[in-house]
């Protein structure tokens, strides 16, 4: 589902639990444009690390993973890519094709992005520093651990 082709307001029921769509106004005039991020106003977190993706070949699949307690901004800024997110429920694949366009990911969520255009720019605004960050690389243990009784979810 493309994001120019998303309703204003999604519901929460149409994205992981977890997941929200967010937008950030792109400014712009005669000498290009901009979109501002500032810390405690734009981003309900504290942000920790900023990286940034780009030059990504087009036939790589980036993400394939879930942080257990890690909040995190992906932010469209160039060019467009897919996004699938998934919660161990609910799963859906965005085109994120907007500039100023992110999804906020505040839950265990499984992720992958994949078919970059060449133009792609990603901006990941994250609340851990790296070596604080718990992943989980297996689809496999992702699913079982969301669906076992006291998983991450029920905590």
């Amino acid at each position: 589902m493309p994001v120019s082709d998303l309703p204003q307001s999604i519901s929460a029921d149409q994205l992981p639990a977890g997941v929200e769509l967010m937008t950030f106004p792109v400014h712009g005039d005669h000498r290009g444009s901009l979109v501002a991020i500032e810390a405690g106003i734009h981003v309900p977190f504290d942000i920790k690390r900023v990286y940034t993706l780009f030059h990504t070949n087009t036939d790589m699949v980036r993400g394939c993973h879930a942080h257990r307690d890690m909040k995190q901004l992906i932010l469209n800024m160039s060019g467009s890519y897919r996004l699938l997110i998934d919660d161990g429920e609910t799963r859906i694949t965005l085109t994120m094709d907007k500039p100023g366009v992110g999804v906020y990911i505040s839950g265990y969520v499984w992720r992958e992005l994949s078919d970059f255009s060449t133009d792609s720019v990603i901006n990941c605004y994250v609340d851990k520093y790296y070596e604080d960050c718990i992943y989980t690389h297996s689809y496999d243990e992702f699913t079982t651990s969301v669906s076992s009784p006291g998983s991450v979810r029920d905590d």
